[in-house]
């Protein structure tokens, strides 16, 4: 009996996804694989632009997700410039905590400042508001 398997996987060489599919036959030694079809994509950083820490189990985090970037970092300032929160964690998260109290910031605007890079290319650097609410 012959056996398919999908292998769907990130290849940052190739900057995207590649896929290609292998048969297998009744014996280890039976196989047969599809040529590798990688589809790049342009690097990507998606950022809320809001969430609420409040415990209700919905968007009680901030996370940026990303896609063709190896390495994110960002800090975040309150409206007087003061620094509350920084990270450069691979999956960077903020609970709404205030670095240096440990407490929760109050509702209201903030100010992120964001650096990504990429597998490949230039450094993405972006600013924008970022809204605490309860």
């Amino acid at each position: 009996q012959t056996q398919f398997a999908d292998q769907d996987f990130f290849a940052p060489e190739h900057q995207g996804w590649c896929y290609k599919i292998t048969a297998k036959g009744i014996s280890a030694e039976q196989f047969s694989q599809s040529n590798r079809v990688c589809e790049a994509f342009k690097p990507q950083v998606f950022v809320p632009t809001a969430f609420s820490p409040n415990t209700d189990n919905l968007n009680d985090r901030f996370e940026i997700k990303s896609i063709g970037i190896k390495a994110i970092s960002y800090k975040i300032y309150d409206r007087w410039g003061e620094l509350v929160f920084e990270s450069s964690a691979t999956t960077p998260q903020w609970d709404g905590t205030h670095n240096k109290t440990n407490e929760l910031v109050k509702a209201g605007m903030y100010v992120l400042v964001l650096e990504a890079t990429p597998f490949s290319g230039s450094a993405i650097v972006q600013r924008q508001s970022l809204a605490v609410v309860r």
